[in-house]
């Protein structure tokens, strides 16, 4: 059940911080970083009625049409640090009317530092495996990656994990890096879970000829092991290519095999291109297209894009055109309309939402 036990821990932080001055802690190292925002969201659906999805959200009630949407959402972000010790949060919450609150602790785990190359991570952090942008085959121990907005907050897992890193300053190889992460069992029982099903989590990392290497893997038993590979590298100032490759063996040994290339490239007139092809293991064929322009025409602190997912399989897809306005510091006016079209029974013709209109005011702190 969630609770919001988080918010406390982010006021015990601060409070931390506080304690520290007031007993004159004089330690210059010592940083409390506290920021975040809130979004207020309001949302205009047209709903599929016909979808088996939205009768299983919503029941068989008769609404008119369109629906609407209001929601609050705070994020809360807190770092501190001292000499070799670091504590990290980030919290999200839901408010949708007075009785309907949640919220979620995304991040909470602390860092320890003993030498520049080292550091040890404990908590529940969010990793970030593989160079694509809506898709990662190889992000194994990655929290679940929305699509449609894949630069969404999410939430992370439970890990103990250690890392080092070394620049080098030969002609060929430039850095290196090791991850090896201990994770959890995911089903628990009563709070307890079973020791053999601990996972077993690995990341190498080199930059060799200005190309990003990255190889890693993951064990949780016969039922779950995985492989995978991951490129990037820069073709010129302006344009950036990616791939990544990743293999599962669950109960059989023939292996379930997961791909993507992409593509990311900003022209002479600043826009932003990002082109992807991913062949999930399910046999789904995904293509992927975003273009972003920074301040068209002149037009300060307005920044629109353009961003769509297509099934190549069943000819469905999702498009969205959020608009991003910031008229004053710390504050932003997003329009983000939204699609969802293809053919009876296909992916994305089968949502419970045909179009959303949503419109958030983001204020900033921090």
């Amino acid at each position: 059940m969630k609770t919001w036990v988080g918010g406390l821990a982010l006021l015990g932080l601060a409070a931390l911080g506080q304690a520290d001055a007031d007993l004159g802690v004089t330690d210059a190292e010592a940083v409390l970083e506290l920021s975040g925002n809130l979004d207020a969201k309001i949302g205009l659906i047209q709903a599929r009625t016909d979808s088996p999805a939205y009768r299983q959200n919503l029941g068989k009630a008769s609404f008119s049409q369109p629906l609407s949407q209001f929601m609050l959402e705070p994020y809360l972000n807190a770092d501190y640090a001292t000499g070799q010790v670091g504590f990290h949060a980030k919290g999200h919450g839901l408010v949708l009317s007075d009785v309907e609150a949640e919220f979620d602790l995304l991040e909470l785990y602390g860092t320890l530092s003993p030498s520049f190359n080292w550091a040890a991570i404990a908590g529940k952090k969010a990793f970030n495996w593989g160079r694509g942008y809506a898709f990662n085959p190889v992000g194994f121990i990655n929290p679940v990656k929305d699509p449609l907005n894949p630069e969404l907050l999410q939430s992370g897992r439970m890990a103990l994990a250690l890392e080092y890193t070394k620049g080098l300053e030969g002609p060929a190889l430039g850095a290196v890096s090791l991850l090896a992460v201990m994770l959890p069992p995911e089903r628990t029982f009563n709070r307890f879970g079973e020791a053999e099903a601990t996972g077993a989590a690995a990341k190498g990392n080199a930059l060799l000829w200005d190309t990003d290497i990255d190889l890693m893997g993951l064990y949780r038993g016969p039922g779950e092991r995985r492989l995978g590979m991951a490129l990037s590298r820069n073709l010129s100032t302006n344009v950036e290519v990616h791939g990544e490759f990743g293999a599962l063996w669950a109960q059989v040994e023939t292996a379930v095999a997961s791909g993507l290339v992409g593509l990311r490239f900003l022209n002479s007139l600043n826009t932003t291109v990002i082109v992807e092809y991913y062949r999930a293991g399910s046999g789904q064929d995904y293509g992927y297209l975003k273009l972003s322009q920074p301040e068209p025409f002149g037009w300060v602190h307005f920044t629109p894009s353009l961003g769509a997912i297509v099934n190549l399989r069943d000819g469905s897809f999702s498009m969205a055109a959020p608009m991003s306005y910031k008229p004053f510091t710390n504050m932003e006016l997003i329009f983000w309309p939204s699609v969802f079209l293809g053919p009876d029974g296909s992916e994305f013709g089968s949502k419970p939402f045909e179009q959303r209109y949503d419109v958030w005011l983001r204020f900033y702190f921090g």
